[in-house]
């Protein structure tokens, strides 16, 4: 149950059941070993903070969703990598008032390419390029609006998903710190 400093997910089974039991383990192993890599390059990568201390998520049976945050226990561990990190981004902008329960039910194609334009290089920095083509590879082929999605952000390259990104979070970015400068003049006579 590590976090990033202040953010952490704390994962239950949905009964006592060894499978959801187990599949729950394997989720607390995951962001054991990563959670705080990923927090720290979802924050970056967006320019967004997380607006709460946890988050409970609830390992189960049916389908993986964001709200509330359920996690599919039959997932292989690959996959459990891809579906952790998307929902924990959808959370991400849904704190910064990006994406949520409602915006879900008006463009759900919307909101999984503008979750894609963070997921794609916090994969290539937490968990490499290998792992990020197999993971858009099998989310594209579990489900067609991920497909559509992968493949509009894959089709702006890496400067267009920049500023596509900075259009989407500019009014909710994190400001940089200023970098204190120390200036001083000698005048001549």
């Amino acid at each position: 149950m590590l976090g990033h400093g202040v953010f952490t997910l704390h994962f239950h089974p949905e009964a006592d059941r060894q499978e959801l039991v187990g599949a729950a383990d394997e989720y607390r192993a995951i962001w054991g070993a990563d959670g705080d890599r990923l927090v720290e390059a979802l924050t970056q990568i967006s320019g967004l903070g997380f607006k709460g201390g946890f988050v409970h998520a609830l390992v189960h049976a049916g389908d993986t969703t964001t709200f509330p945050l359920l996690f599919k226990a039959d997932l292989a561990p690959k996959l459990k990598r891809a579906a952790l990190s998307r929902h924990l981004t959808r959370r991400l902008l849904a704190d910064n008032g990006l994406d949520g329960p409602k915006k879900q039910e008006r463009s759900e194609f919307a909101s999984h390419a503008n979750v894609n334009l963070i997921l794609l290089d916090a994969w290539h920095q937490v968990w490499g390029e290998d792992f990020a083509h197999e993971a858009i590879a099998a989310e594209s082929q579990a489900a067609p609006v991920l497909r559509r999605a992968w493949q509009l952000v894959l089709t702006l390259g890496p400067r267009g998903r920049q500023q596509q990104l900075l259009s989407l979070t500019r009014p909710r970015r994190q400001p940089l710190p200023r970098p204190k400068l120390q200036v001083s003049f000698k005048l001549q006579r």
